[in-house]
């Protein structure tokens, strides 16, 4: 481990996938969670969490409640695969819940699932056969505590589906309520050509005695910058939430965890999956970001896109430096970062450098923000990813 908490891990594993590689990782200095990406020539591209797990969570019996979902990968094609949903466990083994899901365009909406063999190790790893209207699938879970597990499809068939990702225990009932104020929405996809690595972060406001809202952001879609803008109507049922826009165009689901938290899946091509989390604080200045952060980027929307870890400092007077870590297709580098931000009153950030744009981000709350790179002149090799940053 560096003294900036970004760390090296060398992993060698044996079984039915045999041999070693390197990742690269950032630890949060408060409470020893982070992101960890793939460090190595092997040409793989893999990032995620880290999570610290809470080995008392480690029996079937404490997984009981109401949780939400998100996945996304690839399916047995290499077709891109998005998966959102919620389940209620009972604590025996018994699953039971809804879930949206958008293949390549073919729209799955409110299947149901259930599964009867849902059961968690002493080792914390969890493994259950889920039935869908489309048929049956293996998943594995890691648990990291009674509210939050880790999930995996751990498909036979040949070649098998790649889909991971986040469970997390829903608060307690829902409402149109759900939704008001302002959150923070970050979201990937294939654009509308399902062919183009798109990355969209921005704000929704919503209003929830109303049940409108209003969506502004900035969107990276295949390295040319756009904005958006959206206005509509939105619905609540069981912690499912639909968006209507006034403008048209494919409707997004949420899988509420809480107030302002969800789970995102689109109904597009390209297929939009993310999530939204509320924004903590209002009339946002350069002294909101002050500190050390430490970031990773999300899992690659394909293999063309690089990922990295970072460790920055802003001095909460526009100015921020730190490193990074990043593997591309010419294998894993490391460089610094010197740079100054311009924070606006709505938490949208602008990082420059020599005056010219290079990252948008948007301020969560003072200790987590979410960041885009902006593809210009002056940056023209910035990826269309998002980077998750927190203290």
């Amino acid at each position: 481990m560096d003294s900036n908490n970004l760390a090296t891990i060398n992993l060698t594993y044996g079984g039915g996938l045999s041999g070693s590689n390197t990742f690269a990782a950032t630890l949060d200095s408060s409470d020893s969670n982070g992101h960890i990406i793939s460090y190595d020539s092997s040409d793989r591209k893999v990032s995620g969490l880290l999570r610290q797990q809470n080995t008392s969570a480690f029996s079937t019996s404490t997984i009981d409640g109401n949780y939400a979902f998100g996945l996304v990968g690839a399916d047995q094609n290499g077709y891109r695969f998005a998966m959102a949903g919620e389940f209620t466990s009972n604590g025996s083994g018994t699953l039971s819940g809804e879930d949206d899901s958008d293949n390549f365009g073919v729209l799955q909406t409110e299947q149901t699932l259930s599964s009867s063999n849902f059961s968690v190790a002493s080792n914390g790893r969890g493994t259950a056969t889920i039935t869908f209207s489309t048929g049956n699938t293996n998943f594995v879970f890691y648990v990291v505590s009674s509210s939050e597990m880790l999930m995996m499809a751990f498909d036979t068939e040949t070649p098998p589906k790649i889909l991971a990702g986040q469970v997390l225990q829903q608060s307690s009932s829902f409402t149109d309520a759900s939704l008001d104020g302002v959150s923070v929405i970050e979201l990937q996809s294939l654009g509308d050509s399902a062919s183009e690595p798109t990355v969209t972060a921005g704000l929704l406001t919503a209003t929830g005695n109303s049940a409108t809202y209003t969506f502004s952001a900035d969107q990276n879609q295949g390295g040319t910058m756009n904005t958006q803008s959206d206005s509509g109507g939105y619905s609540v049922s069981n912690g499912r939430v639909t968006l209507t826009s006034n403008v048209g165009g494919g409707t997004k689901v949420f899988y509420l965890v809480a107030k302002n938290q969800a789970f995102v899946i689109g109904t597009n091509l390209g297929m939009d999956f993310g999530v939204m989390e509320p924004q903590t604080g209002s009339n946002f200045t350069n002294a909101s970001l002050s500190g050390n952060y430490l970031g990773g980027s999300q899992p690659p929307e394909s293999a063309s896109v690089s990922e990295e870890a970072d460790y920055v400092n802003c001095n909460g007077d526009g100015t921020l430096s730190g490193t990074s870590d990043k593997n591309s297709s010419g294998g894993p580098q490391s460089g610094a970062i010197s740079a100054t931000y311009q924070v606006s009153s709505n938490g949208r950030v602008v990082v420059s450098e020599s005056g010219a744009p290079v990252v948008y981000m948007y301020i969560i709350s003072p200790s987590q923000v979410v960041a885009l790179p902006v593809s210009s002149s002056q940056n023209p090799d910035a990826d269309p990813k998002l980077i998750d940053f927190h203290q």
